[in-house]
């Protein structure tokens, strides 16, 4: 087992070694630039290493926008770097949990959604703002990690989205059903939950999600534990409701599907 965890550690450091050589232009513009200059990946996480460059008279913030999406599987990131005008800075586009979230492999592919704005008037037009894909290795060899849903409960699963209910979960905020979710389109999707029911307990878990073009997520839907204690809940036995999911770019478009479920709690 050792031995194989070595070669595999050596496997990312090759793959990674053309982000780090020549540096790859996310974006350039008069006012700001955003290179990736590294990646490093472990079994769990990952960081991104890039030079960012504020060429204005502005204090701008650099941060991830839509999303980032490892794999095609969308993933938490933390990147928020502000920076006082004619100023540049090496610092790194963090991702963690990568294994809960679905990354089973070594990135082959990472889609950036990340932009550039003046931090003291967000009602301004962005100073940058981009979607980028990078390919590790070759693009023919970009891959996108498939999920297991053999045991699923599938909700939904047209040529739009596909909505999948994996079992459940608990949370530190509290109780619900993990769900598998992917936007097959070329826009953003919105996906939402109503008419939520919990034991025969109306309870909302205020939940809502928005999903890149192209990309699946593991997402936890939780009810609050204070929502479920004021019901006198302490086990899960039932969740009713009905799951939307929609073209969040563009409103009045039909939605994807507007379906209820019932999920039984094992």
């Amino acid at each position: 087992m050792k031995r194989a965890i070595v070669v595999f550690c050596m496997m990312v450091l090759l793959i990674c070694s053309a982000v780090a050589e020549e540096g790859i232009v996310i974006f350039d513009n008069s006012d700001v630039s955003m290179i990736a200059k590294q990646l490093e990946f472990n079994n769990d996480s990952m960081k991104l290493g890039v030079l960012l460059e504020n060429k204005s008279d502005k204090t701008v913030m650099f941060s991830t926008d839509k999303g980032i999406a490892v794999n095609g599987m969308e993933v938490d990131d933390m990147f928020a770097v502000e920076m006082p005008p004619h100023t540049k800075k090496n610092t790194s586009i963090d991702c963690i949990g990568l294994r809960e979230q679905g990354v089973t492999s070594v990135p082959s592919m990472i889609l950036l959604s990340v932009r550039a704005y003046d931090n003291n008037d967000w009602a301004a037009e962005d100073l940058a703002n981009t979607t980028y894909t990078i390919n590790t290795g070759s693009p023919d060899q970009a891959h996108k990690d498939v999920q297991d849903l053999s045991t699923a409960q599938i909700v939904t699963n047209n040529e739009k989205v596909t909505i999948a209910i994996l079992g459940y979960t608990e949370t530190f905020m509290g109780k619900g059903m993990k769900v598998y979710l992917e936007n097959k389109t070329a826009s953003s999707a919105m996906f939402s939950i109503e008419e939520c029911a919990v034991n025969g307990f109306a309870i909302d878990p205020f939940w809502a999600d928005s999903l890149m073009p192209g990309c699946a997520e593991l997402e936890d839907i939780v009810f609050f534990t204070s929502s479920l204690e004021e019901n006198g809940i302490t086990q899960l036995q039932e969740i009713r409701g009905k799951i939307i999911a929609y073209d969040n770019d563009n409103w009045s478009e039909p939605r994807y599907v507007e379906e209820t479920f019932a999920y039984t709690v094992r």
